[in-house]
């Protein structure tokens, strides 16, 4: 459908649009043998990345997506996500069940960053390695690296982490 062609009825013809393309991804990346989806229609490699966004989009769902999180959480196979991806696979776990990953999320983030601020930096890394990363040309100060803090602030109601309101009212 052309954009020239769109009429009232465009929402509903997203979502039968959506509803095919996650059919589609399905059919063509999931593994049923290996509970996952590859990132070649091939087969091949799998990554976190690739298996959060199919979560995300809707192409996994149910107890496959719920078995999936536990292999983004456990499957040393997978490849990981950079630290400018673990949104995706942070949301990925949210989305399937908030109640069960909420505290993964909060404990990858203190394995994650700590070191940073243990190094006694005042910014967040672009990868984990800092400086020494990319042949010593690792930044060592990343926006998207600051992720923590809104996970903090959805999770606990605080940027900081440590839980307390930040109302005025309380």
């Amino acid at each position: 459908m052309r954009p020239a062609e769109w009429k009232e009825g465009a929402p509903a013809d997203y979502r039968a649009l959506a509803r095919r393309l996650n059919q589609r991804i399905y059919e063509t990346f999931w593994d049923e043998e290996a509970k996952l989806c590859h990132n070649l229609a091939t087969g091949g490699g799998a990554s976190q990345l690739g298996n959060a966004l199919a979560i995300l989009c809707g192409a996994v769902e149910g107890e496959e997506a719920l078995g999936l999180c536990e292999r983004l959480r456990t499957d040393k196979t997978l490849t990981e996500v950079s630290l400018s991806m673990l949104c995706f696979k942070y949301d990925a776990w949210l989305k399937v069940d908030r109640e069960r990953y909420a505290p993964v999320i909060l404990e990858d983030i203190r394995r994650i960053y700590a070191p940073m601020a243990e190094y006694g930096g005042t910014t967040v890394w672009e990868t984990e390695a800092g400086a020494s990363d990319f042949d010593n040309a690792g930044s060592l100060c990343h926006g998207w690296s600051a992720m923590p803090v809104y996970y903090y602030h959805i999770l606990l109601g605080r940027a900081d982490g440590s839980g307390q309101s930040d109302k005025a009212t309380e």
